[in-house]
């Protein structure tokens, strides 16, 4: 019965194929391995890379520079994570919240109001009076702004 399994007669005929056999399957092996591992980095660098654009579409849209997207280190990009994130430093990324007002919006709609409704100085007002008094660089210049400044005022 132990004469049935002895593989002592078969070593012999395949010993030279069966080493060749087993290098070359170490030689596919070594090659499938660094394949993989090649195809692996390039689905790593893809991921990385559509993060970042996920996470810079989501700040402009957000209202801020889509350059701030490398300083967002989690790796859940999807949209809730980046919306906290954006909301937990949107003083840093000069981001104001969409639910929140302007602070300043309001003291600016009144500035330029008023700068837009403000009377302007007619020509041959005090403010032009003045212009032409410091503008004079002879006697006679001097003596007409100041007659022109005293004939202006009501007596």
């Amino acid at each position: 019965m132990n004469d049935q399994f002895d593989d002592d007669e078969f070593e012999d005929e395949d010993e030279s194929n069966g080493s060749n056999l087993v290098k070359d399957l170490r030689r596919q092996l070594k090659a499938q391995k660094k394949a993989n591992d090649e195809a692996l980095a390039e689905l790593r660098t893809f991921r990385a890379e559509q993060r970042k654009t996920n996470v810079a579409s989501l700040i402009e849209k957000a209202g801020g520079n889509p350059a701030y997207a490398q300083f967002y280190a989690s790796e859940d990009a999807s949209e809730s994570a980046v919306q906290s994130w954006i909301e937990a430093n949107s003083a840093l990324l000069q981001i104001q919240p969409k639910d929140e007002p302007d602070p300043q919006a309001d003291q600016i709609q009144k500035v330029t109001f008023a700068a837009a409704n403000a009377p302007t100085p007619k020509l041959g007002g005090q403010v032009d009076l003045g212009q032409q008094l410091a503008a004079a660089r002879t006697r006679e210049e001097l003596d007409a702004a100041t007659a022109a400044i005293f004939s202006s005022v009501p007596r």
